[in-house]
């Protein structure tokens, strides 16, 4: 499904993927190298997949660059929004960063009893609403 516009990566898309992947990175780093203490703060370095499975560090990085490399060739074939690969391309890094620095993700944030997460996760997490909504809207115009 290819979206009507063309995607071009320019100096925007760049600044918008090193305010969003940089907040989550400094967000790390003062929670884990600052100590700084905050309710339903929790800082973990989850050497799992999401929602800690038992996936190996290596298995781990090649999936993370493949899908980093695989969601840049989708944005170029204009299979994905100009929005949704910015916050997906975002968390991708954030985490990809962790895993190749710290063999695991720095997650910090738990609420309740749902799994920890970082603002890496967030940004994955939007990005995947967004393009789930992208497709429906799409879906949508072309059965009309």
């Amino acid at each position: 499904m290819s979206l009507s516009t063309k995607n071009k990566w320019n100096r925007k898309t760049s600044l918008w993927i090193i305010i969003l992947a940089g907040a989550d990175l400094l967000s790390k780093y003062v929670i884990f190298e600052r100590g700084l203490e905050v309710p339903f703060i929790h800082p973990v370095i989850n050497g799992f997949g999401a929602w800690s499975l038992p996936i190996a560090t290596r298995i781990l990085v090649a999936a993370s660059i493949i899908i980093t490399i695989l969601l840049v060739v989708l944005y170029r074939k204009n299979y994905m929004s100009h929005r949704s690969f910015i916050f997906l391309f975002s968390g991708a890094l954030g985490n990809l960063y962790d895993r190749l620095i710290f063999e695991g993700v720095r997650d910090r944030i738990q609420i309740g009893e749902f799994p920890v997460f970082n603002i890496a996760d967030i940004l994955i997490t939007i990005g995947v609403l967004l393009l789930i909504m992208e497709y429906r809207k799409q879906s949508r115009a072309w059965r009309h």
